[in-house]
């Protein structure tokens, strides 16, 4: 997400959506690099977005997996990234 030059906002944005009308593909176990098991879901999440580089608007697909922490507060993201 940092790659992509993205702040909270546009981070809220794309769970929201995930929530909303992503298409989700799976629940699966994720370890992290402190060695805790994570159950996480993963989404696909696909839109228009305007893209500089090319001057136009262009279909994009995002994947996004995470977790919510155990007090149901807190958001945890393990996998953001685009389709290639």
């Amino acid at each position: 997400m940092q790659a992509l030059g993205w702040d909270l906002k546009d981070v809220c944005d794309l769970l929201h959506e995930a929530f909303d009308s992503g298409q989700y593909i799976d629940s699966e176990w994720c370890l992290n690099k402190k060695g805790h098991w994570l159950a996480c879901d993963s989404y696909r999440i696909r839109r228009r977005e305007f893209i500089e580089a090319a001057h136009k608007v262009m279909q994009i697909e995002y994947f996004i997996k995470f977790c919510i922490g155990k007090m149901g507060a807190i958001v945890l993201i393990v996998s953001c990234h685009l389709s290639s």
